[in-house]
């Protein structure tokens, strides 16, 4: 396909090139517009034949973003609460007294 790509964009640039030396030709300005037509009519399947990589790539961005940012930042915050809990449940099982066997 990029050969493909390549060859319509070199012969953009020879229609380009036509038109400067011989643009005052009706039959050069009718070549010029047809060409023009032709490329567009190539071009546009093979942006819609893009479009759902261009989805993926889209919901991959999006889904990288989402991880290297909120995603991070929630589990932080998450792991965080976590430890202070486990922490704060430390806390107030040394501070209960002890049980014993005669206490029962």
């Amino acid at each position: 396909m990029q050969e493909e790509i390549k060859t319509i964009k070199e012969g953009v640039g020879v229609v380009a090139e036509i038109t400067k030396i011989a643009g005052n030709y009706p039959q050069v300005k009718e070549a010029t517009k047809n060409l023009g037509q032709t490329a567009i009519t190539i071009t546009k399947p093979i942006n819609n034949a893009l479009m759902p990589l261009a989805a993926v790539n889209f919901a991959f961005d999006k889904t990288r973003t989402d991880f290297s940012g909120v995603f991070k930042r929630d589990l932080l915050n998450r792991t965080n609460l976590s430890r202070g809990l486990v922490s704060c449940a430390a806390t107030l099982q040394s501070s209960l007294p002890t049980r014993t066997a005669a206490s029962n």
